[in-house]
């Protein structure tokens, strides 16, 4: 009997193990699916770029996949993932794209290899699209802050030069209390959003992060909250939840230093090193009334705060009145270019984590007065309330002949 197979029948045979091959395979990847969720890429012009797949872990982003883009520019991937994670695409030096994937989401994305990262569609993640909308602000606010440094480069030789970058400062300062009005209200849109998390978290310009545990807690932990409950077990939430309680053990421990700087206490002391290199300590100043002034130049509040000192320097300086502006910046030309601006003739000393912390004065502007005998005179001031208490602090005791 002849055993092998004619044609007409290994065709079939053939069909038949494809067709159950294909099958077997979509129904695998079918199920796989709704276990985590996939990525699929469209890349017009590309030329067999590879993409790299990166995950957003608490440290830092970590390479978890990558594919080569086909003839048609496509590539997909499969991602296992709980309840959501971020995510970066890379491809070469271009700008990533950051999605946020949930668990069972078909993701789809449209772009281009010229403008990878920078114009491109995203659908199937509505946290993904809110992602992109965030970094559409983003870039809008870099642009801005470009311009007035494109704007500074033309007149930095200008003879008004320092009052050109007071100008050029102030309308940073517009633009970037603008964008975190914008992500503000974005976070209140978006309550229940991954996105939120990055916005949260966002850091525009170089005055670092746009929103702070001290400045905006309420934001934090509303958030926390809000994503805790609907995420319990997601690592993101968790941490956001963590550094909340962090902070609240900071604000007790900051509550407890300031029974210690109530009126009356013996002021800490504060070892410090001035503008021109001296080592200055507190004990020292003792016979004279010194204003502990805790500032930085890039907070425009402390500009007006400056000027008003000025005044009261100019009154009470014969008497024992001494001013430390102790400098918390990091930025030690812009204190240099706000003294010669502004005049201030008073002693600018650069400020240590320790004594910052010691005398609670984070955020900044932060106000401490100490006695002729070393003793806390007033806390939390403002220059209107010292102008009207200095004159008769001073007229209790004499000024140091020193």
């Amino acid at each position: 009997m002849d055993r092998t197979l004619t044609k007409p029948a290994s065709r079939l045979l053939l069909y038949c193990l494809v067709t159950l091959f294909t099958v077997l395979h979509y129904s695998c990847r079918r199920q796989g699916d709704d276990a985590g969720a996939s990525v699929w890429l469209k890349v017009k012009g590309s030329n067999g770029e590879t993409i790299w797949l990166h995950r957003i872990t608490l440290e830092e982003p970590v390479v978890v996949d990558s594919a080569r883009l086909d003839r048609q520019g496509e590539a997909r991937f499969s991602i296992t993932t709980g309840d959501f994670d971020f995510f970066l695409l890379k491809m070469g030096q271009a700008r990533p794209i950051l999605l946020s994937v949930e668990a069972g989401e078909q993701i789809e994305i449209y772009t281009s290899a010229s403008r990878f990262g920078e114009e491109y569609d995203v659908q199937g993640s509505g946290a993904s699209s809110l992602l992109k909308e965030l970094d559409a602000r983003k870039s809008l606010l870099r642009y801005q802050l470009d311009s007035l440094g494109n704007t500074w480069n033309r007149v930095e030789y200008a003879d008004d030069k320092l009052e050109q970058k007071r100008i050029l400062d102030s309308m940073a300062d517009v633009f970037q209390t603008a964008h975190k009005n914008w992500l503000s209200d974005f976070i209140g849109r978006y309550p229940e959003s991954p996105a939120s998390i990055l916005a949260l978290y966002q850091i525009a310009g170089p005055s670092g992060p746009v929103f702070t545990l001290q400045n905006d807690s309420s934001l934090f932990f509303g958030l926390g909250k809000t994503l805790l409950a609907r995420y319990p077990g997601n690592i993101h939430v968790k941490d956001l939840v963590k550094r909340n309680e962090v902070y609240r053990e900071e604000v007790a421990a900051w509550r407890l230093r300031e029974q210690l700087l109530e009126p009356g206490k013996d002021a800490p002391p504060a070892d410090l090193i001035t503008t021109s290199g001296e080592k200055l300590s507190l004990s020292s100043q003792q016979g004279n009334i010194v204003l502990l002034y805790f500032w930085d130049a890039r907070k425009k509040e402390c500009w007006d705060i400056n000027l008003q000192l000025a005044g009261l320097y100019k009154l009470y300086n014969n008497q024992g009145f001494r001013i430390w502006g102790i400098y918390t910046g990091e930025d030690k030309q812009l204190l240099y270019n706000a003294i010669q601006i502004d005049r201030l003739p008073w002693t600018h000393l650069f400020a240590t984590s320790g004594v910052v912390k010691t005398y609670n004065a984070d955020p900044v502007p932060s106000m401490t007065l100490v006695g002729r005998d070393g003793k806390i005179l007033l806390r939390n001031f403002t220059v209107q309330q010292l102008s009207g208490r200095l004159p008769y602090l001073l007229q209790q005791t004499q000024p140091n002949v020193n």
